[in-house]
């Protein structure tokens, strides 16, 4: 049986955050048919989403849809809800 997660954890830091620090910014993140983001772009994006969730009134553990007509941004999306404390679901 795992260890329980502190009540402070965020997904995002582990997945995501962490990777620039560590020396892996300009390394491949994401790639899909249209672009190739980097650890630090996806890391730039994730934060700027999670702050727009933030500024809409988002509430920690709060649920939000994600209705996207693509799935371009969606990793930034979901990042960036779960950086705000969210819970994203589609």
């Amino acid at each position: 049986m795992s260890p329980p997660l502190p009540r402070d954890y965020n997904a995002a830091v582990d997945f995501i955050d962490r990777h620039v620090p560590e020396g892996r910014a300009s390394k491949r993140a994401f790639v899909d048919d249209e672009r190739a983001l980097t650890y630090a772009e996806l890391a730039e994006q994730v934060a700027r989403a999670g702050s727009a969730f933030l500024g809409m009134g988002v509430q920690p553990e709060q649920r939000v849809a994600l209705c996207m007509l693509g799935l371009r941004r969606f990793p930034c999306v979901f990042w960036g809800a779960i950086k705000a404390g969210a819970s994203p679901c589609r």
